[in-house]
């Protein structure tokens, strides 16, 4: 694993913690490996009890705890940029960017915020 403290902060926008549970599907695989810790317009941490490889491309899902302008899943392309143990040891969390979305999923994004930072 890498050593979190060597990444370099570039985050364009501040992440928000999420607020309710949102699994993250591996569409290649079909498997849910976590969910969401925190997301930007930009990227999110996952929080995953495995692995995965750094500086790796990545489709996903994002599944929705609710439909938001008729949308109840994200899929999205992202890399893996950094991960680290949780304090559990049985728990990685891994940052990732993300590099491919369509503009209505960044939209459904944004509202998602939007809610857990105006309650």
């Amino acid at each position: 694993m890498s050593d979190n403290n060597q990444y370099t902060e570039h985050r364009a926008s501040e992440r928000s913690t999420v607020q309710d549970r949102i699994g993250v599907t591996d569409i290649n695989s079909g498997e849910e490996i976590g969910h969401l810790a925190n997301i930007s317009l930009g990227g999110f941490m996952l929080i995953t009890n495995r692995q995965l490889p750094l500086n790796s491309l990545f489709q996903l899902r994002l599944d929705l705890p609710s439909t938001i302008d008729g949308v109840d899943s994200i899929d999205l392309g992202a890399e893996s940029l950094w991960s680290q143990a949780a304090t559990d040891a049985e728990t990685v969390w891994t940052g990732f960017h993300i590099i491919d979305i369509a503009d209505r999923h960044t939209l459904v994004i944004g509202k998602l915020i939007d809610s857990w930072t105006s309650e």
